[in-house]
């Protein structure tokens, strides 16, 4: 039997909201004629497409939620909630939590609807950030994240998530953590349903977290994506060249870009940081450039590059070693590093031609060999 205060508010959606009075029309009827699923459908494009104080409504005359909330998809359902929750006022904060802890039992036993709840609580808590939030923030985060690592791919939620939880970062100034969830972010997201300025913003912020955060020493994914060309003919595109700079372990273009980045202050105050950061990078560069059968490095050759003095050199190949960008042997006699491995990466345009070349001369030594043992085989050496 169809619920009286339900038809009520049916009808006066239909009356009050103008621009969805044809929807509202056929959610009543699917609601007398208990279809579900189409009702759930109708009511997902009202709420995606309604401004704030429309969806107010459906928390102030809750009525509906609560009639629907045992009979339609459990992941509608917190999708539903989530955006009416956050609709609400600042001043309505805890209100909004409060709604969303009350559907929490509503939608078992749906993990991802557990997982778009616990998101959308963080979110609130971030948007206030008074006593405690930060630290409610960071458990609902835990416990999505255990969640969604547990699925088989990436859900709708995915997205969702990894955007809350690089604010997260960002706000906790965890450059290493705001990297990795910004970039999943976007690997969730079409470039194209982001607005072109917060496109711009999440580059230059992605750019810095690259840069300034501990144990980040590849760059390939960053530099590979196309977020990067928005900060094109900008003010901030000296930060794509730095990145670049970092990338291939380039000192030169890195002092030559010094004027630009110092302005910036995070990057300013991290100076031994980024100074240790690209002298690594250009350890690593020089590894990978050499032939995998003869990566023999000399201390002069790494100083050189580094601009580091000679007694030096032997510090920065150890912290190398110990990070695990490079493994090999140190031969302090001789002043030689031994490089048998070195760290896994995404590689740029150019690094990727440099190996074809590689590839090439490997091949060009092939044949010569080929050459020569059919050559000694005429003639009967073999």
């Amino acid at each position: 039997m169809a619920d009286k205060n339900v038809l009520e508010f049916l009808n006066e959606r239909k009356e009050n909201d103008e621009k969805h009075t044809a929807i509202w029309t056929s959610i009543e009827n699917y609601y007398s004629k208990k279809l579900w699923h189409q009702l759930t459908i109708d009511l997902l494009s009202i709420v995606a497409d309604s401004d704030r104080e429309q969806l107010i409504q459906l928390y102030v005359n809750p009525c509906l939620i609560k009639e629907l909330q045992n009979r339609i998809n459990k992941l509608s359902l917190a999708q539903i909630c989530s955006t009416v929750a956050v609709s609400l006022d600042s001043d309505a904060h805890d209100s909004a939590v409060s709604f969303l802890e009350g559907k929490m039992q509503a939608i078992k036993p749906n993990e991802q609807a557990r997982a778009l709840l616990l998101t959308t609580i963080a979110t609130l808590k971030l948007r206030r950030m008074e006593e405690g939030d930060r630290a409610a923030a960071k458990e609902a985060i835990a416990e999505a994240r255990t969640i969604l690592d547990a699925e088989g791919g990436v859900t709708p939620i995915h997205a969702k998530f990894y955007d809350t939880s690089s604010t997260y970062a960002k706000i906790s100034s965890d450059h290493a953590g705001y990297y990795a969830d910004a970039l999943r972010y976007l690997g969730c997201k079409d470039l194209d349903e982001i607005p072109l300025d917060e496109q711009k913003s999440r580059a230059f912020h992605l750019g810095l977290s690259a840069l300034l955060a501990q144990g980040v020493y590849n760059f390939g994914e960053l530099l590979a994506h196309p977020i990067l060309l928005t900060l094109k003919d900008t003010d901030q595109a000296w930060l794509v060249d730095l990145l670049f700079a970092f990338n291939s372990g380039n000192m030169r273009r890195f002092n030559e870009l010094e004027k630009a980045w110092t302005q910036q202050s995070d990057l300013a105050a991290a100076n031994q940081l980024l100074l240790e950061k690209i002298r690594l990078m250009a350890v690593v560069e020089l590894s990978f450039t050499r032939p995998a059968h003869h990566r023999v490095l000399d201390f002069a050759e790494i100083s050189t590059l580094c601009s580091l003095p000679l007694n030096q050199v032997e510090l920065i190949v150890m912290r190398a070693l110990s990070l695990g960008l490079i493994k090999g042997t140190i031969d302090q006699v001789h002043s030689k590093v031994y490089v048998s491995w070195v760290q896994p990466r995404v590689l740029s345009r150019q690094q990727v031609g440099d190996i074809v070349n590689r590839i090439g001369e490997w091949k060009g030594s092939v044949d010569q060999m080929l050459t020569l043992l059919q050559s000694q085989a005429a003639q009967g050496v073999l």
